[in-house]
């Protein structure tokens, strides 16, 4: 299993998609990532890279992204 820990100064609704770089999304989801942090957790049954895409509907600045 893979995650990743991710916080912003500021809480924000945010889609998080984990996609592989066959272009299958392996992770979909709604979240709300803020102060506090948010954990996003999958599994790998594919070998290769993956891509983490955030989607907002505003910049997200200071975002900090930890393994």
């Amino acid at each position: 299993p893979h995650r990743l820990r991710l916080r912003l100064d500021q809480t924000r609704q945010v889609r998080l998609q984990v996609v592989a770089d066959t272009f299958d999304i392996l992770v979909d989801e709604q979240a709300e990532i803020g102060p506090a942090g948010r954990v996003l957790r999958w599994n790998v049954d594919e070998s290769g890279p993956h891509f983490l895409r955030l989607i907002a509907n505003e910049p997200l600045r200071e975002l900090e992204v930890r393994r």
